[in-house]
């Protein structure tokens, strides 16, 4: 799962301006991104045909974003060993953007209960064939059932026709920091079904 996340973001606009080398970014990706996977209270994944993982998926379903003490707690060793290895590599200037990126995007988030999407990411060799939209879609049938909204982050501008497609719409832009590029908030209100017209032989 974290390898196909890996190739998903690999070019992303956010992952490219923490690490402008590629093979800096090919090796310190993956961490990263685990903590986001890791640190989601629920993970989706779609497999293809021949069986292999095809797209994953990290949420939070409502009320449980801020994670719970527990939950917290048993990623701390994952968040310690990652802050570590970020501080050794790249000192304190990378976890500087990174902390502002998460303030800034903590003040977007919506503050009534909703799905968090934290990451979704189809592999490469799948991407096109729809598996992102068939992941995408299990969390918006359990958000319409609910009638909560959905939301997630997004800094890659290819991505904002996919997720229109699929009913979200941008509500704010963020640029944390100096060089940034804009991170989007992206927000897809529950589907409200038409009132039933009624009949003229109705009565009351």
């Amino acid at each position: 799962r974290l390898k196909i996340l890996s190739a998903a973001f690999f070019d992303d606009p956010l992952f490219e301006f923490f690490w402008s080398d590629e093979e800096e970014r090919s090796r310190k990706i993956g961490p990263v991104l685990k903590l986001f996977l890791e640190g989601a209270s629920q993970v989706f994944t779609l497999d293809a045909p021949d069986g292999s993982c095809a797209a994953v998926l990290g949420a939070f379903a409502p009320g449980e974003y801020p994670p719970s003490f527990l939950h917290f707690l048993s990623a701390v060793p994952m968040l310690i060993r990652t802050t570590a290895g970020l501080l050794i590599t790249d000192g304190f200037g990378l976890l500087g953007k990174v902390w502002s990126i998460y303030g800034h995007a903590e003040k977007i988030r919506p503050k009534e209960p909703h799905w968090y999407i934290v990451v979704i990411g189809v592999d490469p060799e799948h991407q096109g064939k729809n598996y992102g939209g068939r992941l995408l879609n299990g969390i918006l049938l359990k958000a319409d059932e609910q009638r909560v909204p959905v939301y997630l982050e997004c800094s890659n501008p290819r991505s904002l026709d996919f997720y229109a497609r699929h009913g979200f719409s941008v509500n704010r832009e963020v640029r944390p920091c100096a060089g940034c590029p804009p991170i989007w908030g992206v927000e897809r209100k529950p589907f409200q079904s038409p009132e039933p017209a009624l009949s003229s032989r109705s009565r009351f």
